[in-house]
């Protein structure tokens, strides 16, 4: 061999080799991309049992037959040929359920009188049609569309292939599309959404009712959820443990640095930061680092002083940053002890809790996230609460955010109890998703169960996901909703803490809602004394029961072993409606737009020492009075204000008696996305331009859109002199979206 075809050979290998050992600097544009695809969706109703009147779904031979059997040779309703020009323009988070019209049907409990279910073929299912653009440039990052919550049971079409299907309405769910995206130009998402099956005995909603995101990264990436903040805490500093997940999704190996920063959220000082040398991942495989940060001085998260920090992840090849990823969380310890009750940061705090089903008038179940921070706000502030539990769901992950940001605890919760595979796939997607937030103190693996709940095998059930709690999560403690009171078989030999739904304190013989439930053969204190090791929590207990035990707040706490309670319910909810003409459940210390109830100030009293207002209530109607919750709202087509209206009279005060037909109009850059008045009976549509007031109050929620300006809502009614109210669209810096 001549020295010229050996030197040519030489080069050809160290090419070679060098190719297979080392990537090619990743470009700026690689980086990450977390954008809102909320807006501009088109919506119809299809039919479950009528195929032509369901855009030929599942005929044959007619469009709409090949989505599943050949990919991408559809021209129905999943290709990006049909004319959708027809169908209305929503933008999420969207609940079709609350604009339909009201009737006797014979699922009220469930469906709050609204025409869903299997006995609604033709209202039951709901198509979503969305198109954007994803630019050539995207080649050769990784492309993913996250579904925040779909309910229910759910079809996912991308490009006219098909991506997969999703039952539960609670649980977030995704989809790499790298490999069917079109870069360079349209895409197609078809969402078709069966809402005629129930995981509960409550309303649940119909549609795509939370955010869905469209999110690029690179190849080398912290996939989604992929990181865990684990906190150790001593007196002066604490010891931060970020465990990090980093996949490459590329056929070369890549040497991967992580470098995480600890930044306080409040002002965006870097409070600590380190780096860990490269570790070479190879080609579609991942690993994962564990580097400990020390934070001095730490300031912790508590209720009264609900302090964020933020972990940034940084992916780097070489020199050049491929990943940004940020996790928020908060320092903090908690505990259940079977002595003490809980302990926040090693102090007792009792559990001052509310129930709550997460729905809010005149939008169901897709509750825009501003007001989950007026919902919050008013129970903590106003009444005096401190923790929620979601029943019986994983919550949205927008309330969590701001039960992080307010200072609410959370008693967070799996829908079904089963170590099953579906049951295990919806705990850790709960957990993944959810372990992180600061305001959740407790897992809750179930409620009520009472087939299992007292039996061997609920109490292996029970063994399975609590091994699984602890395996991903091992800071948090896990619980159980149990109906059967003092009973100590079953699930309650093996949860870490006693959960009890009403459990009557001095009486263990009162109040067997089933045959099926076991008999309270022990009150919660002889409880308590015959397991000393276990913690003890009331995961559910009403007024009425309140009343009925001579105080069983006071006796609560009075006890320091008892962790606390949560009240059936915080808000009133659509469904378990009692009888026709009612829609809404007669629960709830606050109605379905947060006006107070009559046990609402009993609870104000106990938790925070207030009297209730002593008016002398006003009977002659003199005018309208609107109160926005703020003045001022973001123009970025999201942020919500909450309208509440008095009927009062010519001394300001209260007409409780008031019924009056209100109508509304609106001007400028918002909309009406909602209203209500509280009344449980009222067949009015929640999605109309105007309400009856229900004793002297009505609520009004407005959406701002994309432009600033000054929105003007004008109230009217017969009799009385018309008000307008101005809400200023403030300009603002938009979450990044997709039009």
């Amino acid at each position: 061999m001549t020295d010229t075809k050996l030197f040519r050979s030489i080069a050809i290998l160290l090419c070679i080799f060098s190719l297979s050992s080392s990537p090619a600097a990743p470009t700026p544009s690689q980086g990450r991309e977390h954008l809102l695809m909320d807006a501009n969706w088109r919506f119809a109703l299809g039919n479950a049992n009528n195929p032509a009147a369901d855009f030929n779904f599942g005929a044959y031979p007619a469009p709409g037959w090949s989505w599943l059997n050949k990919q991408d040779t559809e021209t129905g309703v999943t290709s990006d040929v049909y004319d959708d020009s027809a169908w209305r323009v929503v933008n999420l988070p969207h609940d079709w359920g609350v604009e339909l019209p009201f009737t006797p049907t014979p699922k009220r409990n469930v469906w709050a009188n609204l025409p869903l279910g299997r006995e609604y073929p033709a209202t039951s299912i709901g198509w979503y049609r969305k198109t954007f653009d994803l630019p050539a440039s995207d080649k050769g990052r990784r492309i993913f569309i996250d579904f925040e919550g779909v309910t229910h049971d759910c079809i996912v079409i991308f490009n006219g292939i098909f991506l997969g299907n999703h039952f539960s309405g609670y649980t977030s769910f995704g989809f790499d599309v790298t490999d069917m995206a079109n870069y360079g130009g349209k895409n197609l998402l078809v969402v078709r959404v069966d809402a005629r099956a129930n995981e509960g005995w409550w309303y649940q909603g119909a549609g795509i009712y939370r955010h869905v995101w469209l999110t690029k990264t690179s190849p080398v990436h912290v996939p989604q959820y992929g990181t865990q903040v684990v906190t150790d805490v001593s007196d002066t500093a604490a010891k931060v443990t970020a465990r990090t997940q980093i996949v490459n999704q590329s056929d070369l190996p890549a040497d991967v640095a992580v470098q995480s920063t600890i930044v306080d959220d409040a002002d965006g000082t870097v409070v600590a930061q380190t780096s860990t040398p490269a570790e070479t991942i190879p080609p579609w495989e991942q690993k994962e680092v564990q580097p400990v940060i020390d934070v001095p001085n730490p300031r912790l998260w508590s209720i009264e002083s609900p302090h964020l920090y933020r972990l940034v992840t940084t992916l780097k090849i070489g020199d050049a940053e491929v990943d940004r990823y940020e996790t928020p969380f908060g320092i903090r310890t908690i505990q259940f002890d079977p002595d003490r009750g809980f302990l926040l940061n090693g102090q007792p705090v009792k559990i001052k809790g509310f129930c709550d089903h997460l729905q809010h008038a005149g939008v169901g179940v897709a509750v825009p996230d501003a007001l989950w921070y007026w919902r919050l706000k008013k129970m903590k502030n106003e009444m005096g609460a401190n923790a929620i539990r979601v029943a019986t769901k994983a919550p949205n992950p927008a309330f969590l955010d701001a039960c992080d940001r307010v200072g609410m605890l959370v008693l967070d919760e799996c829908r079904l109890f089963s170590s099953g595979p579906e049951g295990m796939d919806q705990l850790r997607s709960l957990v993944t998703r959810d372990r992180n937030h600061p305001s959740v103190i407790l897992w809750n693996a179930g409620n009520e169960e009472y087939g299992l709940q007292s039996g061997e095998r609920g109490k292996a059930i029970m063994e399975t996901m609590q091994r699984e709690f602890h395996r991903l999560d091992p800071t948090r403690q896990v619980t159980f909703a149990a109906s059967n009171g003092g009973v100590t078989s079953g699930i309650n030999q093996v949860v870490d803490v006693r959960g009890i739904n009403y459990q009557n304190i001095f009486d263990p013989g009162i109040g067997q809602p089933r045959d099926k439930i076991a008999p309270r053969d022990l009150t919660v204190e002889d409880y308590h004394k015959h397991h000393p090791h276990q913690p003890i929590i009331g995961t559910e207990e009403t007024q009425e029961s309140l009343e009925k035990d001579q105080g069983w707040w006071r006796y609560i706490s009075q006890h320091t072993w008892y962790s606390g309670v949560f009240i059936w319910s915080g808000f009133a909810y659509y469904g378990e409606s009692e009888k026709w003409p009612n829609v809404i459940s007669p629960f709830g210390v606050v109605d379905l737009c947060g006006f107070p109830r009559d046990s609402y100030w009993f609870y104000r009293k106990h938790w925070l020492g207030l009297d209730r207002p002593k008016d002398v209530p006003g009977t002659v109607p003199a005018s309208i009075q609107a109160d926005p919750d703020r003045p001022a709202i973001n123009a970025d087509g999201e942020d919500v204000a909450i309208v509440n209206m008095s009927i009062v009279d010519s001394d300001g005060r209260l007409v409780e008696t008031a019924n009056t037909p209100l109508v509304f109009s609106i001007s400028g850059p918002g909309r009406i996305i909602g209203v209500g008045s509280g009344d449980e009976a009222s067949h009015e549509s929640a999605k109309a331009h105007r309400r009856n007031a229900y004793k002297g109050h009505a609520q009004v929620l407005v959406q701002s859109t994309k432009q600033t300006g000054t929105i003007e809502l004008r109230i009217a009614a017969a009799g009385l002199p018309s008000t307008t109210l101005s809400i200023t669209a403030k300009p603002c810096i938009p979450r990044p979206n997709v039009p």
